[in-house]
């Protein structure tokens, strides 16, 4: 009997650990809703220094690029803030907060709605970030 519980056990780490869903960004929604898209860099889980604004123009250059992304929500505990993230602020002042595994969704009050653990491509994420800091 603990040999089937045992094997249970396992097996379902093993289904929680891959499971994952495709991020809700829509390149139609994204062009039409995003206001502003800001590049901060977190030295810590709560103050992040703006380091680069994308506005106009440059909003609809930078979300062709952000969506060679590929964000996926991932099984697990949501981590922090760390690193540089992408900060994209909509026309209602609600914005989301991605770094390289973290995501955060919040109101125009600050106000955490939610937050997940995430995947994507670390390498676009690298790129994109440089491509729009030298900019």
């Amino acid at each position: 009997m603990k040999k089937v519980y045992f094997v249970l056990m396992i097996l379902t780490s093993i289904f929680m650990s891959s499971c994952s869903k495709k991020a809700n960004f829509t390149l139609d929604n994204l062009k039409n809703d995003a206001n502003r898209i800001e590049l901060i860099n977190y030295n810590d889980s709560t103050n992040g220094d703006i380091v680069s604004v994308i506005e106009d123009v440059d909003v609809t250059s930078f979300i062709d690029d952000f969506m060679k992304l590929y964000i996926k929500i991932t099984f697990g505990a949501p981590g922090n803030l760390d690193g540089y993230g992408i900060k994209i602020i909509y026309k209602n002042s609600y914005y989301h907060i991605i770094t390289k595994y973290h995501m955060e969704y919040r109101n125009g009050d600050n106000k955490l709605l939610r937050e997940d653990r995430i995947s994507l491509d670390v390498a676009v994420f690298d790129s994109l970030i440089i491509k729009y800091l030298s900019e």
